[in-house]
């Protein structure tokens, strides 16, 4: 199993990402949705340390992808293999959303998928997140459980929705 190390859509491109993009997407991860998925508030790294060891995580265990709309960096979107099973996660920068640009990564990305890795695959959000539950449900994932978990962002459990798709 393997995957292509880029690929694109009509506006969009896509390349693993590498150390190099930890500074501009620490840049990028700029709202409190992204936080409260990715940061921990006592974490003690600042962002780019952060995301030098968050994408040496995703590289050992799967695939991270810069989102590219033209020369642009606006997001990054990952494949995890844990606890047997494959996951997808993304996001798209603040200033870059409701622009389609998530569907169309996330869409491009599921096929790409499918070609190459699995006929399953799985997802997760926190029920705040209103956004990413609709893009997940229009790219045909669908919801098949609803758990309580601790977020270390706000310090209090939150309900999280967690989505399959198969091919």
């Amino acid at each position: 199993m393997s995957f292509p190390d880029k690929f694109s859509t009509k506006r969009l491109s896509l390349r693993k990402t590498t150390d190099k993009d930890s500074h501009i997407l620490s840049r990028l991860f700029d709202d409190e949705i992204m936080s409260l998925s990715y940061l921990e508030k006592s974490d003690s790294l600042s962002k780019k340390k952060y995301f030098s060891k968050y994408l040496k995580f995703i590289n050992e265990n799967g695939y991270s992808y810069a989102i590219f709309h033209g020369n642009v960096l606006i997001g990054e979107i990952q494949l995890i293999f844990q606890n047997g099973k494959w996951k997808i996660g993304y996001w798209i920068s603040k200033g870059k959303r409701n622009k389609g640009y998530g569907f169309e990564a996330l869409s491009k990305t599921i096929e790409v998928f499918f070609e190459n890795i699995n006929d399953y695959l799985y997802a997760g959000c926190w029920e705040i997140n209103t956004p990413s539950k609709k893009i997940l449900e229009k790219c045909g994932f669908n919801n098949y459980a609803i758990s309580e978990n601790y977020s270390e962002y706000y310090e209090k459990s939150m309900t999280s929705l967690w989505y399959e798709i198969k091919k």
